[in-house]
């Protein structure tokens, strides 16, 4: 089971590994102030993992580790404002 911050990647990562595999992502209940605490219980930095899952979206197809797959502009956009919070944190 996988976090729901990193599910776009497994998904990925199986279309890539398993291209005729349907798959049905059934997410868990979701609350980013348990996910926040989560993280925050293993000193990880919450906004710097969403940040660098995005990241990993964007530069694992060409390192051939997960199929290619634009990020939506809304999720495009969010990156930009996590990328320039942390730039200036």
């Amino acid at each position: 089971m996988a976090s729901p911050s990193r599910l776009r990647r497994v998904g990925l990562t199986l279309k890539l590994l398993q291209p005729g595999l349907e798959v049905c992502r059934q997410l868990p209940p979701f609350s980013l102030e348990s996910e926040w605490a989560t993280y925050g219980l293993q000193g990880i930095d919450y906004v710097a993992h969403l940040a660098g899952e995005l990241d990993r979206l964007v530069d694992y197809p060409a390192r051939g580790w997960i199929a290619a797959e634009p990020l939506p502009p809304e999720i495009a956009g969010a990156r930009d404002v996590l990328r320039r919070s942390l730039a200036g944190a």
